[in-house]
């Protein structure tokens, strides 16, 4: 997830919501800001994919 003001607690409510639906598919969440790993941003930046983007 991007944001500056992004919390541990923003994270499990949306995890804990998108456990709660009913699709067949297991999201991976993390704050990107604070990941350290390049390898995994790379990843990111090449593989992922944006499901929500607040306008």
């Amino acid at each position: 997830m991007y944001g500056d003001s992004l919390k541990l607690n923003d994270i499990l409510e949306l995890s804990i919501q998108l456990d709660e639906t009913l699709l067949p598919y297991k999201f991976d969440l993390i704050i990107f800001n604070q990941i350290k790993n390049t390898a995994l941003i790379e990843h990111i930046d090449t593989i992922g994919i944006t499901l929500y983007q607040k306008q």
